[in-house]
């Protein structure tokens, strides 16, 4: 009886290892091979007790890194460019497996992790934050997020479910300054969703590369069309007048949150957001640059004025763009979120 209770445990164990990589794009053969490859070779691993990664020999072309770690016996499959996710420029993020369950991850390989770990530690356990499942010789691992970043995502949802979403990436941001942190690059592209079986949508604040505590003096980062004027201020002052007065602050995250509300409501960027990105590409002199801000400010006045509606979500984002915010948490309490 135990040894057909352990052979059902097996194959149950098999088929969820198999199918898992092959809906994610392994083929099967190769996915059952590296499944008895890593099955045969743990109890040698486990008694070396040391931490490895190799090429799980899978008797074919392609071979799979693995990764075993001996603190928590636990085992990953590395699938890099047979399952990218996304690429920037501060990593590349892939699928990765966990042996023998299966679960999905999402696998960050950059050359600098340490400031992202020591900042997506400080949020352990909050529901709206990725949340690190191991940090490996390989990179380090987060949940899967099943439904990719909000720049895709976005363009699915109801009127009713954008709301929920921004509810949920208020409260984020809320606890994000709470800890006296600053994001530096909330944006679309990090901001990721999943959805589970009844549909229900959670979202997770992503990529803290850039986080710094607030208030102490640091370098300008983050993407440049959702930079605040007073982030383009110090940009300025940094690029004409090598002098260095940024200081990161909650207010620029509220900004940007801004930015990224009114794309996942109208599904595109702000007007301004071209002239912002357009500013330093120019090649300008500071007086030309200067007056060019002063331009950009006054249509920005414009737009949040007479463009902006005055009911739903524009509301929220009218109140983020002109300041009249002095944190996330205030706004959580609108009545939009109600419901």
């Amino acid at each position: 009886m135990l040894i057909l209770y352990r052979l059902i445990k097996e194959n149950y164990m098999a088929s969820s290892f198999v199918s898992s990589l092959v809906s994610h794009g392994v083929y099967k053969c190769y996915a059952e091979d590296l499944f008895k490859a890593i099955r045969e070779q743990a109890p040698a691993w486990q008694a070396d007790g040391q931490d490895r990664i190799i090429e799980a020999d899978t008797s074919s072309d392609i071979c799979y890194p693995v990764e075993y770690h001996a603190g928590s016996g636990r085992v990953f499959v590395h699938l890099f460019d047979q399952a990218r996710i996304a690429s920037g420029s501060d990593g590349e993020v892939s699928k990765s497996f966990a042996y023998p369950s299966g679960e999905p991850l999402a696998h960050k390989v950059a050359l600098v992790l340490q400031n992202e770990v020591a900042n997506c530690r400080i949020f352990e356990g909050n529901p709206h934050i990725i949340q690190i499942v191991h940090v490996g010789q390989k990179g380090v691992l987060f949940e899967y997020m099943n439904g990719g970043s909000l720049t895709q995502f976005a363009k699915q949802l109801p009127t009713i479910q954008k709301v929920a979403v921004v509810k949920q990436l208020l409260q984020a941001v809320a606890v994000i300054h709470a800890k006296g942190v600053v994001h530096r690059d909330l944006r679309p592209a990090n901001i990721l969703c999943k959805t589970d079986a009844n549909g229900a949508i959670t979202i997770k604040v992503a990529d803290f590369a850039c986080a710094v505590t607030s208030g102490q003096r640091n370098h300008i980062q983050g993407h440049l069309s959702y930079r605040s004027e007073r982030l383009l201020q110090c940009s300025i002052h940094e690029v004409y007048d090598r002098v260095n007065h940024y200081v990161p602050c909650p207010q620029d995250d509220l900004w940007a949150v801004g930015v990224t509300i009114y794309e996942l409501a109208h599904g595109k960027q702000p007007p301004f957001c071209e002239i912002i990105s357009d500013l330093f590409r120019k090649n300008l002199t500071k007086p030309e640059m200067d007056e060019a801000l002063t331009a950009l400010q006054k249509e920005i006045a414009i737009f949040t004025d007479q463009t902006l509606e005055k009911s739903g979500l524009d509301t929220i984002i009218y109140a983020l763009l002109t300041g009249k915010a002095s944190s996330a948490a205030e706004l959580i309490t609108n009545p939009l979120f109600e419901a």
